[in-house]
């Protein structure tokens, strides 16, 4: 670390880490670092503004390294089987479900960050904005292959990803009195992931739900158009159905719905985070509301596919809009007849607002505490996720 003129700043740094992990030869991997900062309020044009409290730029860029993977999993292990062999019992070994892998390397993180914090008016106004480029080469991921193989995966380093985001932080004195505050906290983060590459041949791989361009993570199945409605019953015998089905996108139009109608719906990663905690004091009262909030994102629901999906009528079943000649829901299919691509009913939006976290509290006044020679007592009621939009 070196610091000059009290204004410019500058760090170095360099590890070799090894890991038990990984076979030999590839057990070692070096990650260096570096990073510039530039204490502006420190410069003699802006020593004098009084209402400026702290400006810093600064930018860094460094590797990291992942080896997060059980130590013996760069060995083939054997699996007992017991069969009949010459009319009696005897014991043999295969190859278990996964294949070790030898050649597997460090997983690396290379990552530039530029980055400003702030502090106005006494720093009554402060944070920090960050911008980030993190590029991961080498991932190590169970890569499906077909059980001819006799296992069923192969831990590898595959291929390249990308994450660009931003975080900011926000930090307010609202209300500064003598007997009453009120202070604001908030961060806000996005963050874009995709696949920049697998195998060297920019081609996707359909079997392991990997796409290039697109997030890690996806969902990819059918798209629900809606449910089949009375005045669409010609268009829904094409496909074997009747009104009151769960209508699906035909994307070939062959009216054939298969695994080539299949489309990437989404990702579980939500668009953008964020938390505010609001504090208020009054006298020896506090009180303090954490709210966090994730907006945007897919996932499957299991629970509430289960419970409509079900045609048994023999079964409760949640209390959704089911369709019905009378009243003739866009949402859920009709209840008791067979019903096709009913797995598309739980996709849901991964967006809420969840209030996580209020503390009311009270501290015991000093001279309460002197009587009985304790330094200092608080009572408080906390609860935890008590409401959820």
């Amino acid at each position: 670390n070196y610091t000059l003129l009290d204004r410019y700043l500058f760090t170095v740094t360099g590890r070799y880490d090894g890991t038990s992990r990984l076979a030999t030869g590839n057990q070692w991997g070096f990650m260096p670092s570096a990073a510039i900062g530039w204490q502006m309020k420190n410069e003699n044009f802006l020593k004098d503004v009084d209402w400026l409290n702290n400006l810093k730029i600064r930018a860094s860029w460094g590797k990291s390294g992942n080896n997060n993977i059980d130590h013996d999993i760069t060995w083939s292990k054997l699996d007992l089987t017991k069969y009949i062999y010459g009319g009696k019992g005897e014991n043999g070994f295969g190859v278990g479900d996964r294949k070790g892998n030898k050649g597997l390397r460090w997983e690396m993180t290379s990552e530039w960050n530029a980055g400003i914090d702030f502090g106005f008016f006494d720093n009554r106004l402060s944070g920090s904005i960050d911008l980030y480029d993190r590029t991961t080469k080498d991932l190590i991921f169970a890569r499906s292959v077909g059980s001819l193989n006799g296992y069923n995966s192969i831990l590898e380093n595959v291929g390249t990803s990308s994450n660009r985001g931003i975080e900011v932080l926000l930090n307010t004195v609202n209300v500064s009195t003598r007997d009453f505050s009120w202070k604001t906290n908030i961060s806000f983060s996005l963050n874009r992931n995709r696949i920049i590459d697998l195998y060297g041949d920019k081609k996707d791989d359909l079997a392991n739900r990997w796409f290039i361009g697109q997030p890690m993570n996806v969902i990819y199945d059918l798209r629900k158009v809606g449910i089949w409605q009375m005045e669409e019953k010609d268009e829904a015998a094409k496909y074997g159905q009747v009104p009151g089905h769960v209508h699906v996108n035909d994307a070939d139009g062959n009216y054939v719905i298969d695994e080539r109608d299949y489309e990437i719906l989404g990702t579980p990663s939500p668009s953008w985070t964020g938390g505010m905690t609001n504090t208020f004091t009054y006298r020896n009262w506090d009180l303090s509301i954490y709210m966090y909030a994730r907006v945007g994102g897919l996932y499957n629901d299991d629970f509430t596919y289960m419970f409509t999906a079900w045609d048994n009528e023999h079964w409760n079943k949640l209390n959704v809009k089911y369709w019905t000649p009378e009243n003739r829901s866009n949402d859920y299919q009709q209840i008791g007849a067979q019903s096709y691509h009913t797995q598309v009913l739980s996709k849901i939006s991964g967006s809420f607002l969840k209030i996580q976290n209020i503390t009311l509290g009270y501290n015991f006044p000093d001279k309460w505490m002197k009587k009985i020679r304790m330094k200092s007592a608080r009572a408080y009621f906390n609860v935890q996720n008590p409401f959820t939009f």
